[in-house]
């Protein structure tokens, strides 16, 4: 497989019937700006072609099967990825190169997508059942569904359509080539591998350019257990890029105690590149934090500085929560419910020598009762 591609797999277990997962994994590098060579618009006088490739060799019998192929920029081989930089309104052609380099036969679907980051901030692509709505959407492919045979490459030309209104920024997807693979043929039971192959898309609309990342959902709590010594301290959070351009940078998280007491600074800790609108979860677990009734953690998200745009501002949260200490609390308990319960208990004694001492106003008990009796006989 090509360095400058990306292959991801997923399989779902099916009962003869076909499925379609799609999971994206795409090769990484920047983007940079990059005149488009000049290729033919995708027209009915403008064919896709089909080139040698050196390591095609033919099936023979006995031979293991090999479904293998990638995705590059049409043109000399020089580029990594397609990157654009364009006025709104504009209509950009290119073409891109679906290389088979198995020794059999493949049928494929090519087509473009949108760009997105998975909750961990890495790079992906929107399921082949998603429909894209920016700049996938303004892609148009010679060809869909193509069949290359082994050892050969396809040059599909394309078009990049970018509306007039289109906004400002950086809008980001890729062109994939995908196909189901069973892991059985013929058999009832299948398992099916719909895999894909793709390469990404920059496409910078010229403009007002804004940075601006933000921290959100800051999140704080405390799980100390009976150690008041080693507390842990969860921190959650997003970072969400809210400007029209993709921005990465660092984040610095720092937590401690109650008076400054077990301080943790983690250090500065980069995050992946962020889509415009798209985001990343941030988890923490922090121990030493000692139980002294308050935890407090705060995060400094710096932006990476950008090229064309202005870095925005590092942004600053903090929250605090109950940090209790459990076991001093155990034994306070204890000690009030034991002091309690031997008040109850006392008080009830001294009821009891009250009533064996005092028995219708006369001290002595009995005692009295009997003496009337006996002057009265």
């Amino acid at each position: 497989m090509n360095a400058r591609s990306f292959t991801a797999s997923l399989s779902r277990f099916t009962l003869a019937a076909l499925t379609c997962a799609l999971v994206p994994c795409l090769t990484t590098g920047p983007a940079v700006a990059a005149d488009p060579p000049t290729v033919p618009s995708p027209t009915a006088s403008s064919p896709t072609t089909s080139l040698a490739l050196p390591n095609g060799a033919p099936l023979k019998p006995g031979d293991e099967i090999i479904q293998s192929w990638t995705v590059v920029p049409g043109g000399d081989g020089q580029r990594a990825f397609f990157s654009y930089d364009s006025d709104g309104g504009v209509t950009i052609s290119d073409s891109v190169s679906v290389q088979n380099y198995g020794n059999v036969s493949l049928n494929l679907r090519v087509y473009a997508t949108d760009g997105i980051n998975n909750p961990d901030g890495s790079f992906a692509l929107l399921s082949g059942d998603t429909k894209p709505t920016d700049v996938g959407s303004w892609i148009a492919l010679a060809q869909e569904n193509v069949t290359i045979p082994a050892g050969k490459q396809l040059l599909i030309p394309y078009t990049i359509t970018i509306p007039a209104g289109a906004d400002p920024g950086d809008h980001v997807g890729g062109i994939v080539a995908s196909n189901e693979l069973p892991t059985k043929p013929g058999k009832v039971n299948t398992l099916l591998v719909f895999r894909r192959t793709g390469v990404r898309l920059y496409l910078r609309v010229r403009g007002q350019l804004r940075s601006n990342l933000s921290t959100e959902a800051f999140r704080v709590s405390y799980d100390g257990g009976l150690n008041t010594a080693n507390g842990k301290v969860r921190v959650r959070f997003r970072i969400v890029n809210l400007g029209n351009v993709r921005q990465a940078g660092t984040y610095r998280l720092t937590v401690k105690g109650a008076f400054g007491t077990g301080k943790h600074d983690l250090g500065e800790e980069v995050f992946p590149e962020l889509l415009p609108g798209q985001s990343i979860e941030v988890a923490k677990d922090v121990r030493g934090v000692p139980a002294l009734f308050v935890a407090k953690a705060s995060v400094t998200v710096t932006p990476k500085a950008g090229g064309d745009e202005a870095a925005s501002q590092p942004t600053r949260r903090s929250a605090q929560t109950f940090a209790p200490p459990l076991l001093p609390l155990l034994i306070v308990a204890v000690l009030l419910a034991f002091l309690v319960v031997w008040r109850i208990v006392r008080r009830y004694r001294n009821l009891d020598d009250s009533d064996g001492n005092v028995i219708d106003g006369n001290p002595g008990g009995d005692s009295g009762s009997n003496e009337q009796e006996s002057v009265l006989a």
